[in-house]
């Protein structure tokens, strides 16, 4: 099973238990895959950077929020 599947498998098991947190570092960390690939999934990338750094400003999760900001810094480069 490649990485980005087991991923999507634990966004599928946070999402369907509503844990917060968990989502939005596993759309972080998915997002950081996607960012080494091709046009496409620099896309997908982006909207799961954008949807992480909304999840972390709201829970004040600072740590988090500022490895997103860099990662969305590196893709807009």
């Amino acid at each position: 099973m490649a990485a980005h599947d087991h991923y999507e498998l634990a966004l599928a098991w946070a999402t369907n238990i509503r844990f917060r947190p968990e989502i939005a570092l596993t759309r972080l960390d998915l997002a950081e895959l996607l960012m080494e690939g091709n046009e496409d999934e620099q896309i997908e990338a982006r909207g799961h950077l954008d949807f992480a750094i909304g999840e972390f400003r709201a829970m004040k999760m600072q740590p988090a929020l500022s490895r997103a900001l860099r990662r969305n810094d590196l893709l807009k480069a």
